[in-house]
């Protein structure tokens, strides 16, 4: 009966610690596509200012 109930609080257990692993990879999962969408962004910004100063250097 012991043994049932230490097999019992390890499966619980270890339910508990892979629902905290999930909500830690959403979390990190949805920092990453952020820090994506930042860096797309940054690098269209970046080519706009490029293309800009290209343009006026060819205008001089």
């Amino acid at each position: 009966m012991r043994l049932d109930q230490r097999i019992l609080d390890r499966l619980e257990l270890r339910r508990h610690i892979g629902e905290e692993h999930r909500l830690i990879l959403g979390v990190l999962q949805f920092f990453l596509n952020a820090a994506q969408v930042a860096a797309g962004t940054l690098c269209l910004i970046g080519k706009g200012w490029l293309d800009h100063r290209t343009g006026q250097q060819a205008k001089a």
